[in-house]
């Protein structure tokens, strides 16, 4: 086994050891990388299979989650696709969907906004929200917020 090197990225953003050895563990194919830093935790970005990821890690190494974009709703696992037609926000546009990762559990965020809606006190205003659904297509959680 070859001795992992300290990564200082194009920004020249030092990646500590630990990190870089607990990423090449998790994704060893995850081949071109590029990092960034926010709020303390450590974010590889890497493509793969035609997709793109961001793996976040904590100071200490620890994998946090990992996020993948998914490009089409009919990409999305059929449960949560039927539970987004006919709920509350199925008129709603979607903007973007995530596939989350964590230690415990998969969550698919779906970002959707209303669209333009005037408001004759405010002028213009979007209402978007972020929709949380396990696999089995059960919406856990509504985060609702003017865009």
């Amino acid at each position: 086994m070859t001795a992992l090197k300290r990564v200082i990225n194009q920004d020249g953003i030092d990646i500590p050891e630990n990190i870089t050895t607990a990423f090449l563990i998790k994704y060893p194919h995850a081949g071109s990388t590029k990092w960034r830093i926010e709020h303390d935790t450590y974010i590889a970005s890497f493509g793969g299979k035609n997709n793109r990821y961001e793996a976040f890690y904590n100071a200490e190494g620890r994998w946090l989650k990992t996020e993948m974009k998914i490009p089409l709703t009919r990409k999305l696992p059929t449960a949560i696709n039927r539970s987004l037609k006919i709920g509350e926000f199925a008129a709603w546009y979607v903007k973007e969907i995530k596939k989350l990762e964590m230690r415990d559990q998969y969550l698919y965020v779906i970002h959707v906004d209303s669209g333009n809606l005037l408001d004759k006190r405010h002028n213009k205003f979007q209402m978007a929200a972020l929709l949380y659904y396990n696999t089995d297509g059960q919406l856990l959680k509504i985060d609702e917020y003017k865009d």
